[in-house]
């Protein structure tokens, strides 16, 4: 009588070519990951950006609205410059590890046309690739 089963060898070759394709993939991964990131996040920054022209044009609480870029965050602020805020009434966002954002550090959006001072690009950038984005005097964003 034959005994039915896989041999050693047999299971050892299976776990290595298993081994294999996961060490293949395991970077293409990280790097989607990484890609992931950073694509969330350009999203969340064009989010809070029309969420802030959206307020000024809107011309809630009678005031403008702006963005304060920090290192780890930035903040949804209320008045005609982060300085002269009142911080009760900010929202802070955190930036994700391994994501820088560079550009201006502060975006502030008039009453009711919504339409910031000056044109402005920002970078959101991960360790192998970046994403730009623009802001027009018209108050148009694109990235």
């Amino acid at each position: 009588m034959k005994k039915k089963g896989f041999t050693l060898l047999e299971t050892l070759v299976v776990v290595a070519i298993f081994a294999v394709l996961g060490a293949l993939t395991v970077p293409y991964s990280a790097r989607s990951y990484r890609h992931y990131i950073m694509t969330v996040e350009t999203k969340n920054i064009i989010s809070i950006m029309r969420r802030a022209q959206n307020m000024a044009m809107a011309n809630t609480y009678q005031s403008t609205f702006g963005i304060k870029f920090n290192a780890t965050s930035y903040v949804l602020f209320r008045g005609a410059s982060y300085a002269a805020r009142n911080s009760a009434y900010d929202e802070t966002y955190q930036i994700a590890n391994a994501i820088t954002v560079t550009g201006p550090s502060e975006i502030v959006f008039q009453q009711f046309s919504g339409k910031p001072a000056t044109n402005t690009t920002i970078t959101v950038a991960s360790s192998e690739k970046s994403q730009t984005i623009t802001l027009g005097k018209e108050g148009i964003i694109n990235w």
